[in-house]
């Protein structure tokens, strides 16, 4: 089975999304990446090292950790891995908008992109998303790609 080639006139409307979206996706694979070094930074820190360097360079922050009752190595593994997933989420939605973006400018295919975007419009999934970019830039692009015109 072979693709059909692009429609010209659907590449015309869908590149400045496109680009809205290469962006949003290069945002998340990089902020991705930051979030994932400072998770598996945080999973191998020493508690008693964390405890001192908080109680002495942070000290309201510590009184405010201790207020909340959960010790505190839980609490650096819940922020933590909190920080991989959120990472993780980055890399594989800006690493899907881009693929889908290329699929699409390339073939016409609008399966991927739709998904990708779909998935770089939530917050809880894409950083880019937590900062709004990713939400416009997906909504937009399902948006252009839904039009039957």
């Amino acid at each position: 089975m072979s693709a059909s080639p692009p429609d010209p006139v659907r590449q015309g409307r869908t590149k400045l999304p496109g680009i809205f979206l290469l962006v949003s996706a290069g945002i998340n694979i990089v902020a991705g990446l930051i979030f994932v070094g400072i998770g598996l930074h945080g999973h191998t820190v020493a508690i008693a090292e964390f405890r001192h360097r908080l109680e002495t360079e942070y000290p309201a922050q510590h009184q405010e950790i201790s207020r909340s009752g959960w010790p505190l190595d839980r609490w650096i593994w819940n922020t933590s891995t909190g920080l991989l997933v959120l990472g993780l989420g980055g890399v594989v939605t800006g690493s899907l908008a881009i693929a889908g973006v290329k699929k699409l400018w390339r073939t016409g295919s609008t399966r991927l992109t739709i998904v990708a975007s779909l998935l770089i419009a939530v917050p809880g999934i894409s950083p880019s998303g937590c900062l709004a970019i990713g939400s416009l830039a997906g909504l937009w692009m399902v948006l252009i790609l839904s039009d039957p015109e």
